[in-house]
């Protein structure tokens, strides 16, 4: 009778797999998606010295505190963890023209062009196909857990490297309902210089060790909600 019991569940368990991928492979395209939520996932969290800082009182300084970025202005910190920064919206259309290409906005063959997708399991992974140049000073790449892909690396005598690369970064769930991360982060040197950026990515939890003393570094993780049009 167990045994029985066991053949039944697997064959039910079967059925409702199949029934799963016949609804995904029915999917017909071009198929749009749109904002359904955007949520904080992770307060913002603090790092120095390869070790995170929990105190919230000396996070809230940092947060408070501002930088000099040029031209006589200092910009305050949490300007860079407004929401603000995230650029896409309600308004946003997802486009899946096809199972391994999509478009993020307004399609652009210049600005904003398809960017090809594989998709492994519930992981969509989404590569660009616009080139950006990325200095050698800018620890960006390591800090995102979706590395960028380089595809070309120059030396200029006042710049060192600069690598031309091609930004990847995943979203999770199905062609109904998917989550797409975001991280904001700002990176201050010692000396009082550094790096901020907003990028549809997710934060490295092993870049932590390599935060070099008298550095900071500070980062939020978001997630938007993504459902079928």
């Amino acid at each position: 009778m167990k045994k029985v019991s066991l053949v039944l569940m697997a064959s039910v368990l079967l059925f409702f797999w199949s029934c799963s991928k016949d609804r995904e492979e029915m999917i017909s395209f071009p198929h749009y998606m749109v904002t359904d939520y955007f949520k904080v996932k992770t307060p913002i969290r603090l790092f120095t010295d390869g070790k995170e800082i929990t105190d919230q009182a000396i996070i809230n300084t940092f947060i408070e505190d501002s930088t000099y970025t040029g031209f006589g202005k200092y910009t305050k910190h949490s300007s860079y963890f407004e929401n603000d920064k995230i650029k896409i919206t309600k308004d946003t259309l997802i486009t899946f023209t096809h199972q391994d290409s999509v478009v993020i906005g307004t399609f652009d063959a210049r600005t904003n062009p398809k960017r090809s997708v594989i998709k492994k399991g519930n992981e969509f992974v989404i590569i660009s196909p616009s080139h950006t140049i990325q200095s050698q000073t800018s620890p960006i790449n390591e800090i995102l857990k979706h590395k960028f892909i380089i595809d070309n690396v120059t030396y200029m005598p006042i710049h060192g490297s600069l690598y031309l690369i091609r930004e990847v970064y995943s979203a999770y769930g199905d062609y109904n309902q998917m989550e797409m991360p975001r991280i904001n982060y700002l990176y201050k040197r010692k000396g009082g210089w550094g790096n901020a950026l907003s990028r549809l990515n997710e934060f490295d939890e092993a870049y932590i060790a390599k935060v070099a003393k008298g550095d900071t570094l500070a980062v939020q993780e978001y997630r938007i909600g993504l459902k079928a049009k």
